[in-house]
């Protein structure tokens, strides 16, 4: 889910931000605080790399660490999966010429 409310102490990954100095893609952090600025969740983020600065819900794209991971574990099984299939394809077509 991308985007999800938000604790402290919540482990996040970035997607993408909009700040002149962002955070990259696929850095994590943690949340250390939450505020609210004109209706709009800002949570304040310790990042893996040192850094400190805000996810905006208005402006920014993250991810829950959790969701992450498992998306990516999915994604490798489905990568595999093709993988077996285009092995066992090949092997037919070898057995057949």
């Amino acid at each position: 889910m991308i985007n999800p409310k938000l604790k402290i102490g919540d482990r996040v990954v970035c997607l993408s931000m909009d700040d002149p100095e962002p955070i990259n893609f696929g850095e994590m952090g943690e949340v250390v605080g939450v505020t609210q600025n004109f209706g709009f969740n800002s949570y304040s983020v310790k990042w893996d790399n040192g850094r400190r600065l805000d996810l905006l819900e208005d402006a920014d794209k993250w991810m829950k660490v959790e969701d992450f991971e498992d998306i990516k574990k999915r994604k490798k099984k489905i990568k595999e999966g093709y993988t077996l299939k285009k092995a066992d394809l090949l092997l037919k077509l070898n057995k057949t010429l």
